[in-house]
Parts: structure tokens; C-alpha cells; sequence
């Protein structure tokens, strides 16, 4: 995880986050190609970070650098991190992000965190990839999977 702690872990009784699947496109394309890349957007509802929209997804450490395409479009893999963002809750309504409602979760923006440090570290596109990561993190957020 390259990012440090963005938000106050606000643990205990009635902490609730709005979690989102979401789609863009690939980091480096033009806005009109298709949307591939999977992310989740957590929304706090409660707690310091109220107001703030959280987006988490996993990607190479160098996606517009042409060895990275040729490495995964050859079946390999590459170096990969959880890359987490903050941004004004606002950036919900951007036409460059398509969200679906995912459901609510009761974890700790602390501890998901600290589940994030737990990913793996390569990503292949046949492999543990930006969808595997997603999924992942859905079912420790306790959000069943409608895929």
C-alpha cells in the first residue's frame, strides 16, 4: 500500500461506510475507451472522514509505461500495489466513474487499512488482478458479490 493512513479509523458502535463497485477506464487511455478497470469507493457516514469519498483499487506500479502492457498482454505479471485516494465526496457524480450501490459495511476505515497491507504484490491480467482485488475486499467489507 503506497498511501499513508488517509482517514481516522472512527472503531466502535455505529460506524457505517456506503460501499460502491465502481469502473473507469484504464489509467493513460483516453476518456472514450471503455471502462475495464475495477475499483471500490467507500463513502463514510458517520465519524471524522463524513463527507469524504475513499477510492480503493489495485493496480500496476507503472501502468502507462509500455513494458507493462507487453509484460501482462504476454501473460506475465507485474509489479502491482492497493492504491487508496480521498477525494471530496463531489467526485461521485464525475462522468469519467461508473458506481453501482454495493450495500453498507460496519468495518473501520483503520481496519481496512490494514487489510489492504495485507494484498498481494504482482498482478497479471489471467491472475489476481484489479477484479480479483475487488472482490476481495467486498467480501472482507461483508458485501455479498452479485458477480
Amino acid at each position: 500500500m503506497d498511501s499513508p493512513l488517509l482517514f481516522a479509523g472512527a472503531a466502535g458502535d455505529g460506524y457505517l461506510i456506503r460501499v460502491y463497485r465502481g469502473r473507469s477506464r484504464l489509467q493513460g487511455l483516453p476518456s472514450f475507451t471503455p471502462r475495464l478497470h475495477a475499483f471500490v469507493a467507500l463513502v463514510p457516514m458517520t465519524g471524522d472522514a463524513r463527507g469524504r469519498v475513499l477510492l480503493a483499487d489495485f493496480l500496476p506500479k507503472h501502468p502507462t509505461k509500455i513494458e507493462t502492457a507487453l509484460a501482462l498482454f504476454r501473460g506475465g505479471d507485474v509489479d502491482a500495489s492497493v492504491r487508496l485516494r480521498s477525494f471530496p465526496e463531489h467526485v461521485m457524480k464525475s462522468s469519467l466513474l461508473d458506481l453501482g450501490f454495493a450495500g453498507v459495511s460496519s468495518q473501520t476505515l483503520t481496519s481496512i487499512e490494514e487489510f489492504n497491507e495485507q494484498r498481494k504484490t504482482r498482478l497479471s491480467l489471467l491472475g489476481y488482478n484489479c477484479y480479483s482485488y475487488e472482490e476481495e475486499l467486498l467480501r472482507f467489507l461483508d458485501i455479498e458479490s452479485e458477480y
